[in-house]
């Protein structure tokens, strides 16, 4: 139980993995050798062929284009409009600041009496 000491003992409901698919693979058989329930969400660019023995283990969506019409983007077309509007944006740019929202919406819910903010 090298990887997991600290999760399990948190026993937390779900755990983002945003790792590459062979490390992956090591946190999810370690789970699974020492019979861990927990639910898994894996980063997009971290599943492959190589977890298909995990099943029920879902994938984030593929992240979309800069500006596309989705729920969510107005968000960051207003940040990108904000402060740096003669940018480009690409699909990398999407994707990280969908993680860093993941990541601040975590925070804030574990820690709720440190009042972390976004801004």
């Amino acid at each position: 139980m090298k990887l997991l000491a600290s999760l399990v003992q948190h026993s937390p409901d779900f755990v983002y993995l945003s790792l590459t698919p062979k490390e992956a693979f090591s946190v999810l058989q370690e789970a699974k050798d020492i019979g861990w329930k927990t639910r898994w969400m894996i980063h997009g660019k971290g599943f492959d062929e190589t977890l298909r023995p995990f099943e029920g283990v879902p994938r984030h969506p593929a992240f979309l284009p800069f500006a596309e019409d989705v729920p969510g983007m107005i968000a960051i077309k207003d940040a990108h409009q904000r402060w740096h509007p003669l940018d480009v944006h690409t699909v990398s740019f999407v994707e990280g600041w969908v993680t860093a929202q993941v990541i601040a919406e975590a925070l804030g819910r574990s820690m709720p009496e440190e009042r972390l903010s976004r801004t």
